[in-house]
């Protein structure tokens, strides 16, 4: 009969020894996993740390240096799986760079048949994926501009509801659209609304402090709307924009525009 303590040390060493091949079984596994799922081509290094250790798990093991081969095989599935999130995280970068981009083509598409909703639709969609896109940000400035120069042919015609709608809309997208906020003024001046024009005027001004053109015309709005003082103050304020020849169109109505208000 051997000896009890023998039998025990016996016994110590077969269950290291079927925990360390269990583990390397586990490591081989995941490293599998791994390599099915392309983690080398976003995880390089970590694959081949990986594939190191398990190799040095199974030489420990041979070895009958079990704890050692167990380690060794736990590191190995360790960093496999840590390539394996690696991978996955950018194989979903990715999946969001196309469909951003993805988004962005359909809207061109879209702008291209006139659409412009739609076209809005899917700029606004590319950056709700990410809101820094510049392709996105340039799709929408197209659509802006395409509003503006709508507004401008209605405008140019006489359709003015049709204009209100266009320069809105380019508005709408960029709030700063001083162009676009000043033609708005215009339109409601030409309409003889002018209390609908002083809003517009001055978003056009707090976007661009030297818009000749948007604070005359809010000077031609106070002045139909008999508030003389700030009438004058429009025109002077252009004035003081103005070089001293002063032979910019609007620069001359303003000096006209101070006459009327002096008499």
């Amino acid at each position: 009969m051997k000896p009890i303590k023998d039998s025990a040390l016996a016994y110590l060493g077969t269950v290291a020894n079927s925990k360390a091949q269990v583990a390397i079984d586990e490591a081989e596994k995941t490293v599998e996993r791994a390599n099915r799922l392309n983690a080398h081509k976003h995880a390089a290094t970590l694959m081949q740390e990986a594939t190191t250790l398990l190799a040095h798990a199974k030489e420990a093991h041979r070895a009958a240096n079990y704890d050692y081969a167990f380690d060794l095989a736990e590191q190995a599935s360790e960093q496999a799986r840590n390539a394996v999130d690696k991978a996955r995280a950018a194989e979903s970068r990715q999946s969001v760079y196309v469909l951003k981009k993805i988004r962005v083509e359909e809207g061109y598409e879209a702008l291209e048949k006139g659409a412009l909703v739609t076209a809005e639709k899917k700029a606004r969609q590319s950056l709700k994926i990410d809101r820094n896109y510049r392709a996105a940000h340039q799709l929408l400035n197209a659509i802006k501009q395409t509003y503006y120069g709508e507004g401008l042919a209605c405008l140019d015609e006489n359709r003015y509801s049709q204009a209100i709608t266009a320069f809105e809309n380019a508005a709408r997208i960029d709030p700063s659209f001083a162009k676009a906020l000043c033609n708005l003024g215009v339109i409601y001046i030409e309409q003889h609304q002018e209390s609908m024009a002083i809003a517009p005027l001055k978003k056009a001004i707090e976007a661009n402090p030297k818009f000749k053109e948007a604070r005359f015309n809010l000077g031609i709005a106070y002045l139909r709307l008999g508030q003389f003082e700030l009438a004058r103050d429009a025109a002077g304020i252009v004035l003081e924009l103005c070089d001293t020849s002063r032979k910019a169109p609007v620069c001359e109505a303003a000096e006209v525009l101070l006459d009327s208000i002096a008499e």
